[in-house]
């Protein structure tokens, strides 16, 4: 009996490790009814729980872990990041300070806890934390990336580097590479972005940056990423296409709201709000058949630049993992300019457009230039997309890209979604 549920533990921690959740459902339910006291099988059940999007069952079953085992830190931890997730931040800050209280050596309570903080604005107090984890922690890189995060939030650059170089996360390089930039440390950050060049270690970031410095500076290109992102921006109406019906979209659309999908705050987003989790965790035929179309429409995309020397195409990353999120607006709404940091190529499929809409609102914009970063006076190019429901618009993750407001009585509902290397969401 002990032997086969030792067999049964290795293959559900086998499945979680893969990912394949529902794997893992299944043999945690089999394990619990038999053990139903096991805490490690039912805390790896209500991940699962959550990684398919069954976020509410997954909550509740932490908090009734929790009633029995009320003394585990990591229990408290695990509840408030799918809380933080969920854009629940002061339910999630509550159950990072008890992480921290049961177990004052949990680094991933105070990572937590930091971008809870960081969240609410509070990027002092975060800072505070994040230090603090350091005396605690025994991977003290994880915490100087954090720290570089907030430092860059803050916009003290030169204590921002100093983390970044402190920690081989894949990005800090990148992150580094940004500071410098902002700093205007011009001779430091061509040799950096030269040294990324060498090196091989291509990012969205990194490329973003150097095809702003290229305008900014009036220099040749120095990173050989992505020459002209805006020659891959690719666009097809699915509809007119014949890949997916009206009918199909409204029925994604009614899937959509039947989910009852928790919706947090965006920064970037103004009157509107964006879905918590990845999407395609969710089980649903329909939410499997758009994945099925969105992946083939990725495929036809790089067949589309398979002769393209940018190592964007030639570097394609092989393991990579696809995130979507919906995204809702409302009369006025629009979100501002931004990358997508993590990502390689991003995406947006429009389920829903007013109709009634002016011609040019709620259009995407794209850009070489957003966020903080200096022009120098110069003149930085934009290309304009006009969208309409069952458009879908793929494009390199380091284009800055924003939306324009809209007016009208009906909503604008777009599924976003990025590929991102697997490399970056370790």
């Amino acid at each position: 009996m002990i032997e086969n549920e030792n067999g049964k533990l290795k293959e559900l921690m086998s499945s979680f490790q893969e990912q394949d959740y529902n794997a893992a459902i299944n043999i945690a339910k089999t394990i619990l009814s038999n053990n139903s006291g096991n805490t490690n099988v039912q805390n790896i059940l209500a991940l699962s729980l959550k990684n398919i999007g069954k976020r509410s069952e997954a909550i509740n079953l932490f908090n009734e872990i929790i009633e029995h085992n009320p003394n585990e830190g990591y229990l408290y931890a695990n509840l408030a990041n799918i809380l933080l997730s969920d854009g629940k931040l002061d339910e999630a800050l509550q159950n990072f300070k008890l992480a921290i209280k049961h177990n004052p050596k949990l680094e991933n309570a105070y990572n937590g806890l930091g971008t809870v903080l960081t969240e609410l604005g509070n990027l002092e107090e975060a800072l505070k934390i994040y230090k603090k984890a350091l005396t605690v922690t025994k991977k003290p890189k994880n915490v100087h990336y954090n720290l570089g995060n907030i430092y860059r939030k803050l916009e003290i650059y030169d204590q921002a580097a100093k983390h970044y170089s402190k920690t081989d996360i894949l990005l800090s390089e990148s992150h580094h590479l940004e500071c410098l930039y902002l700093m205007n440390k011009k001779e430091e950050f061509l040799d950096k972005l030269d040294k990324l060049e060498n090196d091989e270690v291509y990012t969205s970031l990194a490329s973003s940056l150097s095809t702003h410095a290229r305008i900014r500076y009036e220099i040749e290109k120095k990173y050989s990423f992505c020459d002209n992102p805006f020659s891959y921006i690719y666009t097809r109406n699915l509809i007119n296409e014949n890949i997916i019906s009206n009918d199909d979209f409204d029925n994604l659309k009614d899937e959509i709201d039947s989910m009852k999908l928790e919706y947090k705050d965006q920064a970037l987003l103004k009157k509107g709000s964006q879905s918590a989790g990845n999407i395609f965790y969710y089980e649903s035929n329909i939410i499997s058949n758009i994945k099925k179309v969105i992946t083939e429409e990725i495929t036809i995309y790089k067949n589309l630049f398979k002769e393209s020397q940018d190592k964007y195409i030639s570097s394609w990353p092989n393991d990579t993992r696809l995130f979507g999120w919906i995204i809702k607006m409302r009369s006025g709404g629009n979100l501002d300019a931004h990358i997508h940091k993590e990502g390689w190529l991003s995406g947006s499929l429009y389920l829903e457009i007013p109709e009634d809409k002016d011609l040019g609102e709620g259009d995407i914009i794209f850009s070489l230039t957003g966020a903080n970063y200096p022009t120098g006076n110069k003149l930085f190019p934009q290309k304009r997309v006009n969208v309409d429901k069952g458009v879908v618009v793929l494009f390199p993750s380091a284009l800055f890209h924003y939306t324009t407001p809209f007016n009208s009585n009906d909503n604008r509902i777009t599924l976003a979604f990025d590929i991102i290397p697997a490399s970056n969401l370790a």
